[in-house]
């Protein structure tokens, strides 16, 4: 998947004074949103692991944000430009109880 990020992002409000950066916490946010909407998974998250964050995201940065389902709970993400690798991790799900 592809995201533009916009020069006006509300998340750039505050973040840093100096020079306009996406929050980690957003990043990881955007890949927990569609992992649960790719893989049609549900909260909550019994962990984040392995979590890296390597380059910072700037006004009109375009991502490719790539999602992996490495087991039935486990997701991999990787937010990747033309600048490099700027974030990754892996999302660890709660699975349902059997009833």
């Amino acid at each position: 998947m592809t995201l533009d990020v916009p020069g006006d992002l509300l998340f750039f409000d505050g973040h840093f004074d100096a020079a306009a950066v996406v929050p980690g916490v957003v990043l990881l946010d955007w890949a927990v949103l569609q992992a649960e909407q790719r893989f049609g998974l549900a909260p909550p998250l019994a962990g984040i692991e392995v979590l890296k964050f390597q380059k910072v995201v700037l006004p009109g940065t375009r991502l490719t944000l790539k999602l992996e389902r490495s087991d039935a709970r486990t997701v991999v993400f990787a937010f990747e430009s033309v600048e490099g690798s700027h974030a990754s991790g892996r999302l660890r799900y709660v699975l349902e109880a059997a009833a």
